[in-house]
């Protein structure tokens, strides 16, 4: 400090050079106040010193209660990715993340109530979570009446973004309509396998839990397969918490005689609907789900066995550790392999399931790419310049660790806000394992149909 005196006391040229320097080099332990406003959810960062300012991000998930077992998985990829950003010194390797962490008990008028409060007394510019679809639309309710950003995880419905032209509410994830369209065209691709000789030979069928998610997948399972002359004999939604015997619709399955059945089903629902299968002894030639109780199927085993659930396939996300090397960039393959790590090492979890993928992949995007694109474009950190922002991004195939590009449609389109770039993947559950069998360019696995001898619906 003495020779710094002596150096500014020679000459104002050199402490011309020592502000210009200061300008440039960061992390000089200078601590810069953070502005909130209530109005505009602001984390304010000063351009003359851009290093040292936390980046508040709100989290509302089911860590307890009916939902939990999604929710705690959504829980652990949001950590995982906010981990290994803060590990590197912070968004841009300068600015800390400082996340809130909330329980919603899985009441879904809690989560929205935790929402407005992270945002009003936190000051939060960001809310983030949810593994329901129901609760992600209360979220995002209350957050696009605060002007504030929603960045959605794994709530698919099609209606948190159809014709809402919402400013502020962002989803990565392909939505609901779109995982049951890729069941229908995975089908329509490999019916052959199913000895017809056209798609309309086989009779389908359609169950559905009638939550906002079941409805818009079966709905688009219904329309998708008119599309290709499918012929749907029968569909049929329940009530998931007021069902407590499927026999009923397991007879008109069988009644039906259904080759293939899509079917939408939650953990608990799912375990009670095989139940009736197995005791009706109703075996189609296959069966396709989509996530929810298909994202748990070693969970289901332990209730139903494990030859009721043997060679099911699952449309949704991906698992990260299922996809290959070579189907991702270097940096995106090498991120999966370490929440995987993690995944293990924290949670116990050697397998993690695609509600943790999803939830990690979106986060690090979150805060690797567009977030400091809002910093470096508009020099701060609030809901409207991370808005702009998640607008502009237009990220390639390959370049995430899901597989597929990101690029939001933007205001004025009928699902605003929504990926544009994203798909769901057909995975095969077989002897206890997952592999790709759809989109073609991912594939790792040739899909097994239909069920092979050693099957409880070929004996």
């Amino acid at each position: 400090m003495k020779n710094l005196k002596m150096i500014l006391k020679r000459s104002t040229s050199y402490m011309l050079a020592i502000v210009i320097m200061g300008s440039f080099f960061t992390g000089c332990g200078t601590k810069t106040e953070i502005k909130n406003s209530e109005d505009t959810k602001k984390v304010v960062v000063s351009k003359k010193d851009l290093n040292i300012k936390e980046i508040k991000i709100g989290f509302v998930n089911e860590l307890t209660g009916a939902m939990s077992s999604g929710g705690i998985s959504v829980h652990n990829g949001e950590e995982t990715a906010v981990d290994l950003i803060n590990e590197k010194g912070g968004v841009m390797g300068k600015y800390k993340i400082t996340p809130i962490y909330s329980d919603d008990k899985s009441d879904v008028n809690l989560a929205a109530s935790e929402t407005e409060r992270l945002i009003k007394e936190e000051k939060v510019p960001i809310i983030s979570g949810a593994y329901p679809s129901s609760f992600g639309m209360k979220m995002a309710e209350v957050c696009e009446n605060n002007k504030t950003i929603y960045w959605c995880q794994t709530p698919s419905t099609d209606l948190l973004l159809k014709d809402m032209n919402r400013k502020y509410i962002f989803r990565v994830q392909p939505m609901g309509s779109d995982w049951g369209k890729s069941g229908i065209d995975f089908l329509n691709s490999n019916y052959e396998k199913l000895g017809v000789s056209k798609v309309s030979d086989l009779k389908i069928g359609i169950v559905n839990e009638n939550s906002q998610f079941g409805t818009y997948v079966a709905n688009s399972n219904e329309s998708q397969g008119k599309l290709y002359g499918m012929n749907i004999v029968y569909k049929q939604d329940y009530d998931k918490a007021v069902i407590k015997d499927f026999n009923p619709i397991v007879n008109k399955l069988i009644e039906n005689k259904v080759d293939v059945l899509f079917l939408s089903a939650y953990n608990a629902d799912m375990i009670l609907f095989l139940k009736s299968v197995k005791e009706l002894n109703f075996k189609p030639k296959v069966v396709i789900g989509h996530g929810a109780g298909f994202g748990f199927l070693p969970d289901i085993a332990k209730e139903v066995g494990e030859d009721m659930i043997n060679y099911f396939y699952d449309s949704e996300p991906p698992l990260i550790q299922l996809i290959q090397k070579d189907k991702l960039s270097a940096e995106a393959y090498e991120l999966n392999q370490k929440a995987i790590q993690i995944a293990k090492d924290k949670y116990n979890d050697p397998n993690p399931n695609g509600y943790f993928a999803l939830s990690f992949v979106n986060t690090y995007l979150l805060f690797d790419k567009v977030i400091p694109l809002a910093i470096e474009k508009y020099g701060e950190v609030t809901s409207e310049s991370v808005r702009k922002a998640a607008l502009e991004i237009d990220i390639p195939e390959k370049s995430i660790g899901l597989g597929y590009g990101v690029k939001f449609a933007p205001e004025g389109d009928q699902f605003a806000g929504q990926n544009i770039k994203g798909f769901a993947y057909i995975m095969q559950y077989v002897n206890g394992e997952m592999g790709f069998v759809w989109p073609e360019r991912f594939k790792s696995q040739e899909g097994i149909l239909p069920f092979p001898s050693d099957s409880f619906y070929s004996k």
